[in-house]
């Protein structure tokens, strides 16, 4: 079973990742994650070696790449590392983003809709879509109270001065195209404004609600 955990930029994504094995764990599911970044990974993907840089600085040339171009090297890395992915596996099979915010983001930046629909046709379609909401004024809140640790312009619109209403307006065009994709496709829709361990106990009970409702067809 395939569950992707989406959201935009600072909805706290990452904690709730690793919260939410926990929680799976907990309940005596088997659990296996995917990071489209272990695509760089040599020992893994092979295939990936002519791309040496460290990744950081792979994070920074894919900014610098204009929308078609980034969107397909983001696509390669998620394909990629489904490559791994067993349908027919027992394991719950979760993926951070998958393409929801990143087709988003590049939509916000000009890319066609219908172009980047197409696109992702070629992807497994989860069995469980979840997406994590919260408003941009408190993903920016908690990106300051870290001290903007993984601020990057990309998720500002391409400002290179990182500012708050950059910030602001371009995670709303995200969330905004997030949120309508979720409402025209049946997505899970789960507020972050709550307490992370909340989130992470309403997120793993979703994946286990669902992971026996499959079982039992």
């Amino acid at each position: 079973m395939l569950i992707a955990l989406t959201g935009a930029d600072g909805v706290g994504k990452s904690t709730v990742s690793k919260l939410l094995l926990q929680e799976v764990a907990h309940h005596g599911k088997r659990f296996k994650t995917l990071d489209r970044w272990n695509m760089l990974d040599t020992s893994l993907f092979p295939q990936s070696r002519f791309i040496s840089a460290p990744l950081p600085e792979v994070k920074q040339c894919v900014a610098e790449m204009e929308g078609p171009s980034r969107f397909l090297f983001i696509l390669w890395t998620i394909y990629g590392v489904l490559e791994s992915y067993d349908p027919a596996s027992p394991h719950i099979t979760f993926i951070d983003s998958y393409w929801m915010k990143h087709a988003a983001a590049e939509v916000a930046y000009g890319l066609p809709e219908k172009f980047v629909l197409n696109i992702i046709e070629l992807l497994p379609k989860p069995d469980l879509t979840i997406l994590l909401d919260l408003s941009p004024e408190l993903a920016y809140e908690r990106k300051e109270k870290s001290g903007f640790a993984d601020l990057n312009y990309y998720e500002c619109g391409m400002d290179k001065t990182r500012s708050y209403n950059s910030f602001i307006q371009h995670q709303s065009k995200i969330r905004s195209q997030l949120l309508c994709w979720a409402d025209s496709n049946k997505w899970h829709k789960i507020d972050t404004s709550r307490p992370v361990e909340e989130v992470a106990a309403a997120v793993s009970g979703l994946a286990i609600e669902h992971f026996f409702d499959t079982k039992s067809h």
